[in-house]
């Protein structure tokens, strides 16, 4: 909360959430990766999106303790609401980290004003899921959400959960004006287990909709 002004002049407090990440991320049991600001982006935009049903931008900005075109703006409906990025190395050395922080704040009060209402609890399904990963090549231009919000389009109800795992900018097979993508899908229904052909279909399908929507080059 803001403290208080001098001369004794309240500040109006603002309530805000934080958020901070440093070593390795945990994905499951079977893999970790170096904590870095795609993993910051991908908790934020779960968090935001389950809350407000709406996915967030991030548009590039800088701050004092941010490293320099590593920290964004975090948007909702048009209204700020949070900024997230890389802590200066600068501010990481001082504080003897001896390594890297990614670190985001919100407004809770705006969080709170933009979420929707609450949805009914159901219960888990008795149905196992099956899980396949999506890799492909997408120009720069192609943002993150268009890719997550046409497998979901795709996928419709089965569907269950789209989770990006992976994201390379370099590399001797990433053409220069691409970055690659790995996305885990969660194929689920629930009131049958689904075969393994149904779901090898969608995911073909899901594949092919990415190329001609988006010209993306699966791999």
């Amino acid at each position: 909360r803001a403290g208080e002004a001098n001369k004794g002049t309240p500040c109006a407090e603002r309530l805000q959430v934080g958020l901070g990440l440093s070593g390795w991320w945990l994905r499951d049991w079977r893999r970790k990766d170096a904590c870095d600001f795609w993993v910051l982006k991908g908790l934020l935009q779960a968090i935001i999106g389950r809350l407000c049903k709406s996915p967030p931008e991030f548009l590039t900005t800088s701050r004092p303790w941010a490293q320099p075109g590593a920290c964004a703006e975090i948007r909702l409906n048009g209204r700020t609401i949070g900024v997230a990025g890389e802590v200066s190395r600068r501010v990481t050395d001082e504080l003897d980290l001896g390594q890297g922080a990614w670190v985001a704040e919100l407004e809770a009060d705006a969080l709170l004003a933009l979420a929707s209402s609450p949805t009914a609890v159901t219960a888990p399904t008795a149905f196992p899921s099956v899980k396949r990963d999506l890799s492909l090549l997408v120009r720069e231009a192609t943002s993150f959400e268009e890719v997550a919000g046409s497998i979901r389009e795709v996928g419709g109800r089965w569907a269950h959960r789209v989770e990006l795992i992976d994201r390379f900018t370099k590399g001797a097979q990433v053409p220069r004006g691409s970055y690659s993508l790995t996305f885990s899908i969660e194929y689920r229904d629930a009131t049958r287990t689904l075969t393994a052909a149904e779901v090898d279909t969608l995911h073909q399908r899901i594949g092919q909709a990415l190329v001609s929507r988006l010209g993306a080059t699966l791999r």
